[in-house]
């Protein structure tokens, strides 16, 4: 049986506690992480990482120009993102190691 809209909104809180944003299931990257669950793009992160899951997925940037989403992020990002989304729990970044992270130290 297939979720409703209404049941697939999940809320998370925005930074002003007062409000809620919507987040819609159909903008989340995937729909398992179980290891050997039906979501293809779980998958493709797990075997091939976070800089080729990057590369595979397309935003419209301004001027409508539309290019992988590993264009749009710095190097310093995509190894920090890497670390914390690391599928498995031997490998993935702890928490001192991100918050001392490069990318925490470059300027805009």
């Amino acid at each position: 049986k297939r979720a409703t809209r209404r049941q697939r909104c999940i809320f998370v809180e925005n930074t002003m506690p007062s409000k809620r944003m919507p987040f819609q299931w159909e903008n989340y990257p995937w729909k398992s992480t179980r290891q050997h669950g039906c979501c293809q793009s779980f998958r493709f992160h797990a075997e091939r990482g976070m800089a080729a899951f990057c590369a595979k997925k397309k935003v419209k940037i301004a001027g409508g120009a539309i290019v992988s989403v590993l264009e749009t992020l710095s190097p310093q990002l995509v190894a920090l993102l890497t670390g914390l989304l690391s599928v498995d729990p031997a490998t993935r970044m702890t928490l001192e190691a991100a918050l001392g992270h490069t990318w925490f130290q470059c300027k805009p």
